[in-house]
């Protein structure tokens, strides 16, 4: 018996198995894991802001920039793996489901 005809035997090797044109169970944990650090990131930029706001200093200022362009970076790893995701939702009638 070839490894395409066995029956997944838990339901963790189901739950990673993908539809055709559907993202699997992995590709939605990496979509909550860039949620979670974007969130983090920018959370450690607004503290920098804060601090540099304060008490303004060239190198409060670096350190606040430096976060918020963590921050920034973050977002665009979130957004391109959204739409990732995105595409392989288009037409499905689940993209909005999935990105909300």
């Amino acid at each position: 018996m070839g490894t395409e005809d066995r029956v997944p035997s838990s339901n963790e090797e189901r739950a990673q198995e993908s539809l055709p044109g559907r993202p699997s169970v992995a590709d939605y944990a990496l979509l909550e894991e860039l949620r979670f650090v974007r969130r983090e990131a920018q959370a450690e930029a607004n503290l920098a802001y804060e601090d540099w706001f304060a008490t303004p200093s060239g190198e409060r200022y670096a350190v606040y920039r430096a976060a918020q362009d963590r921050a920034d970076a973050a977002q665009d790893q979130l957004a391109e793996w959204a739409s990732e995701i995105g595409r392989e939702l288009s037409g499905s009638g689940l993209a909005v489901q999935a990105l909300g």
